[in-house]
C-alpha cells in the first residue's frame, strides 16, 4: 500500500479497544515495521508488559506506536509521534497490518491448470489454485486452496478455510493387521475427513481419512506447516498444533488446546480442553483440562503452572 494512513483512520477501525491516545494525533505512516528499526514513516508496537517499553517508545522513530495500557498515562510524549495504549498490543497492530497491509484474498474460482472432480461440489466463491486435485470433495465459500493441495474422495471443507501449498487432505490412514502368515494386511479407511469453518492449515501437512467415521478438525482450528494428523482424530475448536507435530490415530484434541513444535501425542489419548503440549513432549496417557506437560515421556507440570480457564470461550 502507497498512501499514507491516518491515526483517525486507526482509531476508527479500533474503536473501543484504545484505551488512550498521546502524542500527535495527525500522525501518519505508510507500512509496518519492528519497533527497533522502525523509519518515521512506520507504525509499530510494543509488547505489553516490556521491561523497556517506556524507553523503546521513546527511542523508536515510529510516527505511531502501539503500546500496553501501563503506558496510558505516560507524560512528556514525543510531539512527532503518536502512542495508542491498548489491552493487547501484539492483536491491535495485527489487527492493523491485516486491515492495510495484508496480501489480498485470491479471487474466487478454479485455476485452469486444477484437476477437480465432475462429482466435487466447490462454492463460486472458493479458490483452488494451481495444481490442486479436488476428489469427491466439498469445499464451502470463501475457502482457499493454495496451489498443489491435494483433497481425497469424501473431504468436506467449510467455510473460509485456508490450506497452503503441497497439503494432502483424506490419504488413507496407517492402519494394519497381521494375518495368519505373519504379513500385515491394511485396514481399508472408508470414512472421510471433515474441516469446519475458519480452520487454517499450512504447508506440507497431512491429514488422514478416518477408518470407519471421519477425522474431524473443528471451527477455528490452526495446523501448521508439516503437521500429521492420523485416521480418527478430533481437533477441538480453536485448537493449535505447531510444525513438525505428531498426532497417532483416534485423537482428542480439546478446544483451545495448544500443541508445540516437535509434539506427538500417541495413539488413543485424550488432551483436554485449553491444554499446553510442551516442546518436543510425549504424551502417552491422557491429560486434564488446563494443564501442561513437558518432557519425554510427558509429565504433566504441577497444577500451579496450568492454564486459567478461558471464561470468554466457554
Amino acid at each position: 500500500m502507497s498512501r499514507e494512513i491516518s491515526v483517525t483512520e486507526v482509531l476508527a477501525e479500533l474503536g473501543d479497544s484504545v484505551i488512550a491516545v498521546h502524542g500527535a494525533r495527525t500522525a501518519r505512516f505508510m507500512r509496518p515495521m519492528p519497533i527497533d528499526v522502525a523509519e518515521a514513516d512506520a507504525v509499530t508496537f510494543c509488547r505489553a508488559g516490556h521491561p523497556r517499553a517506556e524507553a523503546l517508545v521513546r527511542e523508536t522513530r515510529a510516527a505511531v506506536v502501539v503500546c500496553g495500557a501501563e503506558l496510558a498515562t505516560l507524560e512528556s510524549v514525543p510531539a512527532d509521534k503518536a502512542l495508542l495504549a491498548v489491552a493487547d498490543p501484539r492483536l491491535e497492530f495485527l489487527r492493523i497490518v491485516r486491515r492495510w497491509f495484508a496480501e489480498a484474498k485470491p479471487a474466487p474460482g478454479v485455476h485452469p491448470s486444477a484437476v477437480v472432480h465432475p462429482e466435487a461440489k466447490v462454492d463460486p466463491e472458493a479458490h483452488v489454485g494451481p495444481g490442486c486435485n479436488v476428489g469427491r470433495s466439498t469445499i464451502g465459500a470463501g475457502s482457499v486452496l493454495v496451489g498443489n493441495v491435494h483433497l481425497y474422495d469424501s473431504v468436506t471443507i467449510g467455510k473460509n478455510v485456508s490450506i497452503q501449498a503441497g497439503t494432502v487432505i483424506g490419504s488413507p490412514g496407517f492402519g494394519y493387521q497381521r494375518n495368519d502368515l505373519h504379513e500385515w494386511e491394511h485396514f481399508p479407511h472408508v470414512g472421510g475427513v471433515t474441516i469446519g469453518d475458519d480452520v487454517e492449515i499450512g504447508a506440507n501437512t497431512c491429514i488422514d481419512r478416518g477408518t470407519l467415521a471421519d477425522t474431524v478438525i473443528k471451527r477455528g482450528a490452526k495446523i501448521d506447516n508439516l503437521v500429521h494428523i492420523a485416521h480418527n482424530v478430533v481437533v477441538g475448536e480453536h485448537a493449535v498444533i505447531i510444525g513438525t507435530a505428531q498426532i497417532a490415530g483416534s485423537v482428542v484434541i480439546g478446544d483451545h488446546a495448544w500443541v508445540a513444535p516437535s509434539a506427538t501425542v500417541m495413539n488413543g489419548v485424550k488432551v483436554g480442553r485449553e491444554t499446553t503440549i510442551g516442546l518436543g513432549s510425549v504424551i502417552v496417557k491422557d491429560v486434564p483440562d488446563y494443564a501442561k506437560t513437558m518432557g519425554q515421556p510427558a509429565a504433566v507440570l504441577p497444577e500451579r503452572f496450568w492454564n486459567k480457564p478461558l471464561e470468554k470461550a466457554r
